[in-house]
């Protein structure tokens, strides 16, 4: 097989999948339209068909708005015990700026400089850290 014709072979699993998840998709509001309980938002229902029992699972997202700090505001606002009850953090990485402290560290180190601010910061962060590899995206332009 020639590299032409296996990415040309990608290229088509690829539309058929995107076909299928959109036809699965259609499918999927009409058998909601059929067999599920409009008045029930949330939880799970089962309805007996003739090949068996469809378990319909419904949830609701909520989200918490943030664009100006009104969350954080508020959160800081209420007692501990609510705040740690309504709210849950998340630590997500700043990639950017930590690949930025990463250039720095690197630049000191090179300078010769012994006790480096940014290279402690660089090590602690790493202590909790983990690094995976992310799954490769292949696109024809």
């Amino acid at each position: 097989m020639t590299k032409n014709e296996l990415v040309s072979q990608w290229r088509e699993a690829q539309q058929a999948m995107n076909s299928w998840k959109a036809e699965e998709a259609r499918l999927r509001l009409k058998v909601l339209e059929r067999f599920a309980d409009d008045s029930m938002l949330e939880g799970t229902q089962n309805v007996d068909t003739e090949i068996g029992v469809l378990s319909i699972c419904k949830s609701q997202r909520y989200t918490l708005e943030n664009k100006n700090g009104e969350t954080q505001q508020l959160a800081e606002s209420l007692s501990s015990e609510d705040r740690l009850r309504l709210f849950s953090w998340s630590a997500k990485l700043n990639t950017k700026e930590y690949k930025q402290l990463q250039k720095i560290a690197e630049a000191e180190q090179n300078a010769g400089v012994k006790t480096s601010k940014a290279l402690k910061l660089l090590r602690q962060v790493e202590t909790v850290m983990t690094v995976k590899a992310g799954s490769p995206q292949l696109k024809i332009k």
